[in-house]
Parts: structure tokens; sequence; C-alpha cells
């Protein structure tokens, strides 16, 4: 079974965001930071990562290498700090879908859908 990998140090954020994707039928990754999420990562096929942007070992670097990782698996990333300008370098770093917290899980949950649907019907 693929999975969905959640990388969010807020430890009450995580786990509201494993409630709110584990409806959708797939097993969920938690991981607490970028290091734990490559650890958890490693011999499993993710179909697709939602990320926060300020943790440990997160950041635009993060985002680069979890791309390099994951070259056609979807990226969502959520951050409580961003605006225009991050926006646009992490769209360029990478994501697939940007949200700025707080982010409502039926807005999560349709775009990882929608993601999830277009890979697997294999569109662009």
């Amino acid at each position: 079974m693929d999975a969905i990998i959640i990388v969010e140090n807020d430890v009450e954020m995580l786990q509201l965001l494993a409630d709110g994707v584990e409806p959708l039928g797939y097993r969920v990754i938690q991981a607490a930071n970028a290091y734990e999420a490559f650890e958890r990562m490693e011999g499993r096929t993710v179909a697709l990562a939602i990320t926060d942007l300020h943790m440990p070992g997160g950041g635009l670097n993060f985002l680069t290498l979890l791309r390099h990782q994951l070259p056609t698996t979807p990226i969502i990333v959520l951050t409580g700090f961003g605006d225009y300008r991050i926006r646009e370098e992490v769209l360029k770093r990478g994501a697939t879908v940007y949200f700025e917290k707080p982010v409502r899980l039926r807005d999560l949950r349709a775009a990882i859908d929608e993601l999830l649907t277009t890979q697997q019907t294999g569109q662009a």
C-alpha cells in the first residue's frame, strides 16, 4: 500500500493532519523533522508528501532534497511563515501545492485527492 508522509514538528498539528488524511485510505507515515522523514521513507513507496517548511532540518534545502528523493511525487508544503516570495521559491524548488497555515482539512483533502487522482490517471 502506498503511503502519505507527513513531516511536521508540532506534535498536535502532526496528529491533526494524520487524522485528517487517514480516512483517504492511505497508510500515513509521520515524521517530526526532516531527518526522521528520510529515515522513515527508506524502502517505502510514497504517493504524496506533506511537509511543514519551518522545522528542524527543514526549509528550502529540505524541500530541494525531498524533491530529489521523490522526483515525481506530489509535495504539499504548509507554512505559517509565508508570503508571496516564499510561495514562489517553494514552488520553484519543487512543491506541487503551497498552503499557508491554518489550512482547512477539507481544502487539504481536496488537494490530496486531486493530486493522487491525477497521478494515478497519468495526467500532468
